[in-house]
């Protein structure tokens, strides 16, 4: 049984996070992946908007084994072209989203903590205090904290 065709943007273009998954992209590909957003297509080639600061991972085999994971993923064959992005890129890739839902979680788990009544109680009345950086979100999916 053939996958499902990969879903696509307005534009278009493959989901990108679910392209990174769907090829496998773990280790140096997937920092790679994760750090750069999908700007366009031409013809056969994704044209992939990557940090200057990210940009020396983009190099030869580790782009043309990238290349034939995500050829793979999608069905086709396909070239990547890696070119240099701006700020406003920077914080659409899905790395940028990620720490910033991180971030977002955390401040919800600290927020939760220090609104919980039973710690209110404990403040009040031994003086204790809240360590922030001792607060962990819950993982709903995985049940980890």
């Amino acid at each position: 049984m053939a996958a499902a065709p990969p879903t696509r943007d307005a534009n278009g273009l493959p989901d990108w996070e679910a392209l990174i998954e769907r090829a496998g992209l773990r280790g140096p590909f997937g920092l790679l992946a994760q750090n750069a957003v999908l700007r366009e297509r031409d013809g056969q080639t994704l044209v992939l908007a990557l940090q200057p600061a990210h940009m020396s991972l983009a190099v030869e085999p580790m782009v043309s084994q990238m290349e034939e994971r995500i050829g793979q993923a999608l069905g086709e064959r396909i070239r990547l072209r890696f070119v240099n992005s701006n700020l406003a890129a920077a914080a659409q890739t899905p790395a940028a989203r990620a720490a910033q839902a991180r971030d977002a979680a955390q401040a919800a788990a600290e927020q939760a903590i220090e609104g919980d009544p039973l710690v209110q109680s404990l403040k009040r009345e031994f003086g204790a205090r809240v360590v922030p950086q001792s607060v962990k979100p819950f993982d709903n999916e995985s049940g980890a904290v």
